[in-house]
């Protein structure tokens, strides 16, 4: 089946907020018909959506680790799933490309919180992270291979090919059909959507889910830590405070 973009999104419907740091395995997705339902209902007593998908996008931020063949390749991936709309800006725009460059410039991305040791047997998904590379490796690893893929098959990178086309490469990339490098099948998959949610869905202070617009989409109340003076004014009704971020906070 392919790979629909607004199908990534879901997880707003199921995990709220992503860690920074999550798991190697990625959520599993719902209905995007849900997402688009809940998004529809929650914006309509939140900031409007529109404005922040029109807002002029913001300054572009230099890359730490990516190079310029891989930032070219993620925020393509990052635009494709999260696409700009009438809900959200698109993920650049959001500062997902950045997050994710961030995140594997970091500990993250080095593997820090991982068992990096052998054997390397191949794993089930409760074991996690069961690779020899770590997810910067990865990323290192599996974008050029993903990109010869895309020139085999289309004559074009992955930058370059239409919608319809990336979509089926996502695809390949779940089954196993297109290259990802020295990764088991479906792993780069995974660990980009795992990515794409977290700097979608993360605190605006790590670089992603720029004007708290993901927040704001699901109607997220965001860093709030006591909700005790607002049980008697706001129970069983829609909760309307704005969204606070860890840097609303300090």
């Amino acid at each position: 089946m392919t790979i629909k973009r607004r199908e990534f999104v879901v997880g707003a419907g199921v995990v709220g907020v992503v860690g920074v740091t999550g798991g190697s395995v990625a959520p599993q997705p719902a209905s995007a018909e849900h997402a688009m339902q809940m998004g529809a209902k929650q914006t309509a007593h939140a900031s409007s959506p529109a404005q922040t998908a029109t807002s002029a996008p913001p300054e572009k931020r230099a890359y730490t680790f990516l190079n310029p063949d891989e930032a070219t390749w993620v925020e393509a991936a990052v635009n494709h799933i999260i696409p700009a709309d009438d809900l959200t800006a698109s993920g650049v725009d959001l500062g997902i490309a950045y997050f994710i460059d961030q995140q594997l410039a970091g500990g993250f991305g080095q593997g820090g919180k991982m068992f990096m040791q052998g054997p390397w047997h191949p794993g089930v998904p409760q074991q996690g992270w069961q690779v020899r590379l770590s997810p910067a490796e990865a990323y290192r690893a599996a974008i050029p291979a993903i990109n010869a893929y895309c020139t085999k098959a289309y004559g074009k990178d992955f930058s370059s090919i239409t919608e319809s086309q990336r979509d089926e490469v996502l695809n390949d990339l779940g089954t196993g059909k297109a290259d990802s490098g020295p990764l088991p099948a479906g792993l780069f998959l995974d660990l980009l959507y795992q990515n794409v949610m977290e700097g979608f869905f993360s605190d605006p202070a790590y670089g992603g889910n720029r004007d708290k617009a993901a927040w704001k989409m699901i109607g997220y109340s965001g860093a709030t830590g006591n909700f005790v003076d607002l049980i008697e004014t706001t129970y069983n009704k829609p909760y309307t405070e704005p969204s606070q971020s860890i840097a609303d906070l300090s």
